[in-house]
């Protein structure tokens, strides 16, 4: 596994990049990952080397100081899919399309997104990924 560092900002737009860890173990990992909790930020776990076999490649979330985008890289038959989490309620499904006119979609720094692809809480994001580290799976996808 490689946890691939993006940027992150602290407060008044101090902007720091996180280092690229091969194999990194999981308090590593956490203490990385939550240096963007309610900070703009982004950052991935990737299966490396590339199996040959189908299944999830790479896990990413980026941040926006509120929310959260958490998807997954998935290949399957020489294609690629996105997967997204099913972790959101429907109460917050719903607040989160409401703000695009309930369409399904949520906003996320500018751009339309599948409303459960969005989350505000953290510990979604902490659970996907040491999931994802220790199995390469996670059992809250599609």
């Amino acid at each position: 596994m490689l946890f691939e560092g993006g940027t992150g900002t602290v407060v008044a737009g101090d902007v720091f990049l996180f280092p690229n860890i091969l194999n990194p173990d999981k308090d590593e990992m956490l203490h990385y990952l939550n240096l963007i909790e309610r900070k703009r930020g982004d950052a991935s776990l990737i299966i490396t080397p590339e199996p040959d076999v189908d299944g999830p490649r790479e896990l990413i979330v980026r941040g926006d100081g509120v929310k959260y985008l958490l998807h997954m890289s998935y290949y399957e038959n020489n294609d690629y899919d996105v997967w997204i989490p099913d972790t959101n309620t429907d109460e917050e499904n719903n607040a989160l399309a409401k703000e695009c006119g309930g369409k399904g979609l949520a906003v996320f720094n500018g751009s339309m997104y599948p409303v459960q692809s969005v989350i505000k809480d953290f510990n979604v994001v902490r659970r996907a990924f040491v999931e994802f580290l220790e199995t390469g799976e996670i059992s809250f996808f599609y």
